[in-house]
């Protein structure tokens, strides 16, 4: 990974301590091949899927907290994948899935850093669901509503790969945009429950997230 700058530092998950390393800074750009650009992620975005989000420490830490045994699980948008990294360290069924080319490389890499088995991966696009992934009990994700049109495709996307009695857990810092998703969702047949979330420490400036739970009725 000597084409682009990175750090290792030591995230602590509720008591779990996971090494990561992710992307030094926002002001870096790889694309020799030209895989991103045809992906349509600009130089601006390059950056965003490497590196640690505080609502994917807050997401990795309600992870943390469910009882995931014979659950098949999906994280979707994952970037860093810190709750994906979470699951497999508690020997969770998870997959992680991004749209971002650079992904599935901090993935490998920060599996073996924490002593984890390879986690699965594929690559998503969130305008094209498929089920040749199969179904999933568990949907969750982490800052990935920034984005108005988002809110649509990610709930045709989800309700796609989502079994019939599956449950989604999103967490949102606070975008305005992202209270839209109960109107997409909820015209799919889904209920939603909404908890504010009050975290302490450096996840957030001021600590508030909002954690989406969404069921079909």
């Amino acid at each position: 990974m000597s084409t682009y700058k990175t750090k290792r530092e030591i995230i602590a998950v509720n008591g779990l301590s996971l090494t990561i390393v992710s992307l030094a800074d926002r002001r870096q750009f790889y694309d020799p091949d030209k895989t991103a650009e045809l992906l349509g992620i600009s130089d601006s975005m390059w950056p965003i899927s490497g590196l640690v989000w505080p609502s994917g420490i807050v997401l990795a830490r309600v992870v943390n907290r469910l009882d995931l045994a014979s659950l098949r699980i999906l994280e979707v948008g994952c970037g860093i994948a810190l709750a994906s990294l979470v699951a497999a360290s508690k020997q969770a069924n998870i997959t992680a899935s991004d749209y971002h080319p650079i992904v599935n490389t901090f993935l490998c890499e920060n599996a073996q850093h924490n002593n984890l088995q390879p986690i699965k991966y594929f690559h998503g696009n969130w305008h094209h669901p498929i089920s040749n992934h199969g179904k999933f009990d568990l949907i969750i994700g982490s800052d990935i509503l920034y984005e108005s049109e988002y809110c649509e495709i990610l709930s045709v996307y989800m309700q796609c790969h989502l079994t019939k009695g599956g449950q989604i857990i999103l967490i949102d810092p606070g975008r305005r945009k992202a209270g839209k998703i109960k109107k997409f969702m909820g015209k799919l047949g889904f209920e939603c429950k909404t908890t504010r979330l009050d975290e302490q420490g450096d996840a957030k400036k001021k600590g508030i997230f909002t954690q989406y739970n969404f069921q079909r009725v």
